[in-house]
């Protein structure tokens, strides 16, 4: 079974917990969580731990980094090439519209969302909150399509 190794926040715990078991279902891809404080994540990560990571913080920013596992470093133009097709990366201030949960990305891992607003549509469901993409073609599992979704659960 392929797998997506991924640091998040303590925050978001009982959240990729459900995202998790959700993922897996619909994929056939398991996700092996980690949970640390962000500073301890930030560490771990520029000692060249791999994984990947959401932060969204109390002030309104959205973070997220998401890489192929089977990723080796490359210097050839064509392995470079690899590289960039197994990888997610952007940042920028996120934002409730209506049902949507915008993020303004600010700076991303490919030029053409730099500036973009990129849109998820929300529900409540139960105590969870679910925010969903539009299927989109799975940037790590090349020819699938995907709808990726994030469950947040409320802690009782």
């Amino acid at each position: 079974m392929e797998k997506i190794r991924m640091l998040s926040t303590l925050g978001l715990m009982g959240a990729m917990r459900s995202l998790s078991s959700a993922y897996e279902a619909a994929s056939g891809v398991r996700i092996d969580a980690d949970f640390a404080p962000t500073q301890a994540l930030l560490k771990r990560l520029r000692e060249g731990e791999a994984a990947d990571l959401v932060i969204l913080t109390r002030e309104g920013r959205a973070a997220a980094i998401i890489t192929g596992e089977t990723r080796k470093a490359g210097s050839s133009e064509a392995e470079r090439a690899e590289l960039y097709k197994t990888v997610i990366a952007y940042s920028g201030k996120y934002r409730i519209e209506g049902k949507e949960f915008v993020t303004a990305v600010e700076m991303s891992w490919n030029e053409s969302w730099n500036g973009t607003d990129q849109r998820r549509s929300w529900r409540f469901e139960d105590d969870k909150l679910v925010i969903d993409t539009a299927p989109i073609p799975a940037p790590n599992f090349p020819g699938k399509m995907v709808v990726a979704r994030l469950i947040w659960e409320r802690d009782k």
